[in-house]
């Protein structure tokens, strides 16, 4: 700790000329100190700092140095371990910075005025119980520089900042810069050095000068002079000026013992024991009784002498004393409900049962209140002096303490109507009409379910009030129990009715008849209509394709795509025959001829038209040794939802590759 502190100055403690020394000034391990040193034997520059204090020598003094503004929590450097107390010197203190030093130094000197350690001498702690004295200095190469610093009583709990110092000269004081140029000072740097250089505050309370009246002390500051009333004046008006003496023994509880007599005096007060008493005032002891008393007597200070009297409770003379009784002698402080028994010396009071209290005084027992009555939960409590008392209510019989419910409903005494339930409660009962009944269940009405719109049927269903409910009847083309009516999918149940060529959708409750894709007419008799091609929408895909050929083109409309487009479908290369390209229609379409455009060049030798059955697919027509570019295929009209072109064969030209620029398709 000691190395990094120091370090951190860029200096070092530990050496007095030429010898570590510490030990007969400050108690500081030499040996720690040492190792920051080469050796003992050069003298370095050094800073001597001289301690001096009015504090008896119970009091610990302790010195911590490091950077300016930052000793307030810095634990000591040093401890003093020596004391003059003709002179008040704790010793020196000797730093020792390096040669090539010349960076700010600041020492902070501290002491405690009781005899605890100045270890809680810390800023943190506001220096409580503490002088506390600082420097800054600036070294100098090659130069001793001494300092005297004095710790002074008028500066106790006057710390000042971390960069002023407090300095006592006489009753002033006054916080003044703590920075000092030891080149100004004449040999040691004092006080006086320091307050010179720092412009003199403490001239305010010089002895001509003094503004502050008896009782108080004169405190400087670069405001000026301020008065503060000494230890054991006040000043409550809050006038500086005029203070009063404190009458210490108006404290309640006063400073003295209580067997002692406090008399005031001008800023303090003294304690007295009183007759047969002994001690210092503020802790009396009785002296010895040596008066002959009896049994159950005490023996008390009677003027400069003892007496004898009987304890409380016991009358006589004191050497013999006779019990009283104070129940028989009423005398006793019973409350007048209350039980007195006498005991030797005293008496007791009990209160009776229903009553609580200490027997002076007895306080009636709420059980109501207090929940300890042993009335039915039901029953109703009154509360009665020292007692109580327990009744059940309408709807119950008993004594109170037991209650039993009334069943109306079972004695029939309940007023409900025929259709209503009779519901008994604890201490009544309840009617409640039925469902599909309104009313307070004395009288019930039927609910016409119906004309409220409260019954639950299915929006198409038939709605019949009963009495008490009602009924729900789906109608025709809807099945159901009436809440709930689902629409009859004639067209799924397969019992729907239409012409040849057309399909069927289902409406709500019934169906209607539609010509398939490509058909038109009364759906009775549709008929082809060979314009219309049922590719169109359908969805295409392929078992492999050529990069840049996409197959989405077989089906886009253009029936005259060139090869240098590439809008048409190619199969991947290389690829194995065959390869297909497929059409999915959205719905069920009727196919009986399909027309197929290729390029010049890339004719398909070789293909089949399938179609699908549900199950698997059907080749419907085929086409074989093929050189033209566009080929019309008519079959027997199929109903499928999905059609293949497989080629088998690609061009004489290009055998890898089979292209398609349309697919085309129509019911005839």
């Amino acid at each position: 700790m000691i190395r990094e502190l120091l370090h951190s100055l860029r200096s070092s403690v530990g050496v007095v000329r030429g010898q570590c020394r510490l030990a007969t000034r400050f108690a500081w391990p030499c040996a720690a100190l040492g190792l920051m040193l080469s050796s003992c034997a050069k003298d370095p520059t050094e800073v001597v700092v001289q301690v001096y204090s009015d504090v008896p020598c119970d009091g610990v003094a302790a010195v911590a140095a490091g950077p300016a503004g930052e000793l307030g929590d810095r634990p000591a450097s040093a401890i003093s371990t020596v004391c003059d107390p003709m002179t008040g010197s704790r010793g020196d203190l000797v730093l020792v910075p390096k040669t090539s030093d010349t960076g700010e130094l600041a020492v902070e000197v501290r002491i405690r005025t009781d005899q605890a350690q100045p270890d809680d001498c810390l800023e943190s702690n506001h220096y409580d119980g503490c002088i506390v004295s600082r420097r800054i200095l600036n070294y100098i190469p090659g130069r001793t520089v001494h300092m005297r610093i004095d710790l002074r009583n008028p500066c106790l709990d006057i710390p000042c900042s971390q960069t002023t110092s407090c300095v006592a000269q006489g009753l002033s004081k006054a916080c003044v810069t703590a920075h000092i140029d030891p080149t100004q000072c004449s040999g040691v740097c004092t006080d006086s050095d320091l307050v010179t250089q720092s412009g003199s505050l403490l001239d305010v309370c010089g002895a001509g000068s003094n503004p502050c009246p008896n009782q108080t002390d004169c405190q400087a500051s670069e405001a000026g002079a301020s008065c503060v009333c000494q230890a054991g004046y006040e000043n409550p008006a809050g006038d500086p000026v005029h203070c009063l003496d404190i009458n210490e023994c108006s404290a309640k509880p006063g400073p003295c013992d209580v067997h002692a007599e406090c008399t005031n005096t001008p800023g303090s007060f003294d304690c007295a024991c009183k007759t047969a008493y002994q001690g210092d005032g503020k802790t009396c002891a009785q002296t010895a009784c040596d008066a002959p008393c009896g049994n159950n007597a005490t023996c008390v200070p009677a003027g400069s002498a003892f007496m004898c009297s009987c304890d409380s409770g016991y009358t006589g003379d004191g050497t013999t004393c006779t019990d009283v009784d104070e129940c028989a002698a009423k005398t006793a402080n019973c409350a007048a409900v209350a039980t007195c028994t006498n005991t030797p010396g005293s008496f007791s009071c009990q209160c009776p049962d229903g009553y609580t209290g200490d027997g002076t005084t007895c306080t009636d027992v709420d059980e109501c209140a207090a929940k300890t009555s042993n009335c039915a939960a039901v029953a109703t409590c009154t509360n009665t002096p020292g007692s109580f008392s327990c009744q059940c209510p309408d709807g119950y019989t008993g004594d109170g303490t037991t209650c039993t419910d009334v069943d109306e409903c079972a004695a029939k005494t309940a007023n409900c109507a025929a259709v209503a339930t009779c519901t008994n409660t604890p201490g009544s009962f309840s009617c409640e009409c039925p469902d599909g009944y309104t009313g307070d269940g004395t009288t019930c009405m039927d609910v016409d379910e119906c004309a409220a719109k409260t019954a639950n049927c299915a929006a198409v269903a038939t709605c019949t009030n009963t009495p008490g409910s009602f009924s729900c009847q789906c109608p025709d083309g809807y099945t159901g129990d009436g809440t709930t009516c689902t629409d009859v999918d004639e067209c799924a149940l397969q019992t729907f009715s239409c012409g040849a060529h057309a399909g069927c959708v289902n409406t709500p409750g019934a169906y209607a008849c539609q010509c398939m894709p490509g058909f038109t007419g009364d759906p009775s008799a549709c008929i082809c209509d060979g314009t219309v091609n049922a590719s169109l929408g359908a969805s295409a895909s392929a078992s492999s394709t050529y990069g840049g050929y996409d197959v989405v083109h077989i089906n886009d409309g253009n029936n005259t795509t060139i090869q240098t487009g590439a809008q048409s479908w190619v199969n991947n290369w290389p690829v194995a025959f065959p390869q297909w390209v497929e059409l999915d229609f959205p719905s069920e379409r009727v196919v009986g001829r399909v027309e197929m455009y290729t390029s010049d060049g890339y004719v398909v030798s070789a293909y089949d038209i399938a179609v699908w059955d549900g199950v698997s697919w059907n080749v419907v027509a085929s086409k074989t040794d093929n050189v033209d570019v566009h080929n019309t295929l008519i079959f027997s009209p199929v109903s499928t939802t999905k059609l293949r072109l497989v080629a088998s064969t690609g061009a004489s030209n290009q055998a890898g590759y089979a292209r398609v620029n349309e697919l085309e398709t129509y019911c005839q």
